[in-house]
């Protein structure tokens, strides 16, 4: 749904090769993704490099939960680490303003909700 919706919204460019990972690597490069990056690294004291480590599991990720019926995509921190949270959390920032962005959240020890905004 990523895909889809920033190369048909302009957000992601359409001459990125075939596939999905290659359109995920083409997001990564752009300003939108970059300033999610920054703030992301910055508020979980990681690396930008760490979190861009991660990216070949991005897809993975997102598209096991692609047709959940919540609606809403849960990142759960005993499922991930603490970069590929990074990520994920990155990616999915990065679309929010899309208009027609992904509906997300992050949830650290059960039932603790953290506040992303």
């Amino acid at each position: 749904m990523i895909v889809k919706t920033g190369r048909e919204k302009s957000f992601i460019p359409t001459h990125t090769g075939t596939g999905v990972q290659a359109a995920i690597n083409a997001f990564t490069r752009t300003n939108g993704f970059q300033a999610a990056l920054a703030a992301e690294a910055a508020k979980r004291k990681i690396g930008d490099v760490d979190i861009l480590a991660c990216d070949r599991s991005v897809y993975h990720e997102l598209s096991k939960n692609a047709y959940r019926t919540s609606g809403r995509l849960t990142l759960n921190h005993k499922h991930h680490d603490p970069a590929e949270l990074a990520a994920l959390a990155t990616i999915l920032r990065a679309q929010e303003n899309w208009g027609t962005g992904i509906t997300w959240e992050e949830v650290g020890a059960p039932g603790r909700r953290i506040r992303l905004s």
